[in-house]
């Protein structure tokens, strides 16, 4: 199964991902694709070991990456994998985010039930598992994506994407959903507005300035403080990311394509 979707994974994160594998890369694997420069906040080389090895712990998964710098990772599990690309792509946003996680537990307690889980925690978890960056120069396409002005967003703007629009996922969950794609498939997104240079970059250069910009932006707190910090984005919308945007009339699903909550 790993092989037959071996294409995909080349364009979603190349350099990452080798022409050699053709099945699922063991810890040992990933941590040769990992700079010795990554380190989580409180200064522990991360790598990523296998859950197996890890054995009993009192600590939650936060709590231990930040202890030990250890990122615990199940063997040949999606979930997994997708975890450990972004983590590759977006070392310093991830370990932002593990470290925000400590905080808040150390605040507020673990508080697995919904209603006690603190805000901002819940902004972090939902922009972890299903979040985008979503990067335009041009200020009324960052409105319109806040204001669900989709058919303009994503059909009257259509030549403007991949050009002075981009989305960039930071969300592991969100490429394990792209496996099998379905009408309602939603990310959560963080919009950001940029220099119209930033689109003449190389791919290694945007990622980059992105990773330390956002991991900058959430360590300052100007960003995930709550939920209302992201906007949805109906990926399946994004030209070129599904075959049947082509037509105009995909768009008129309101049941997907929903308008802005007043």
């Amino acid at each position: 199964m790993f092989s037959d979707h071996r294409q995909y994974f080349s364009q979603a994160f190349k350099p990452s991902i080798t022409s050699s594998w053709q099945d699922w890369p063991d810890c040992n694997e990933l941590n040769r694709l990992w700079p010795n420069s990554n380190r989580t906040l409180s200064g522990y080389l991360t790598r990523f070991m296998p859950q197996s090895s890890l054995g009993e712990t009192t600590l939650y998964y936060e709590e231990h990456i930040f202890s030990t710098g250890e990122i615990p990772t199940r063997a040949q599990n999606w979930h997994d994998f997708f975890n450990a690309q972004v983590w590759l792509q977006f070392p310093k946003i991830k370990s932002v985010i593990n470290a925000q996680h400590v905080e808040e537990i150390a605040k507020n307690g673990l508080r697995h039930n919904q209603a006690n889980r603190s805000r901002k925690r819940d902004a972090l978890t939902l922009f972890d598992e299903s979040g985008v960056i979503f990067v335009s120069s041009d200020e009324q396409v960052i409105k319109d994506l806040k204001n669900h002005h989709w058919e303009r967003l994503f059909w009257k703007k259509r030549q403007q994407w991949w050009q002075s629009i981009s989305v960039y996922i930071v969300g592991h969950s969100l490429y394990e959903k792209a496996l099998s794609p379905y009408v309602g498939m939603t990310a959560k997104a963080l919009p950001l507005l940029v220099e119209e240079s930033f689109f003449d970059q190389n791919i290694t250069s945007k990622t980059a300035e992105l990773d330390n910009r956002i991991a900058n932006e959430i360590k300052c707190e100007k960003l995930l403080e709550l939920p209302s910090s992201l906007c949805p984005l109906p990926v399946l919308g994004i030209p070129q990311w599904w075959p049947q945007n082509n037509d105009l009339s995909f768009y008129a699903n309101k049941d997907y394509f929903r308008p802005v909550k007043k």
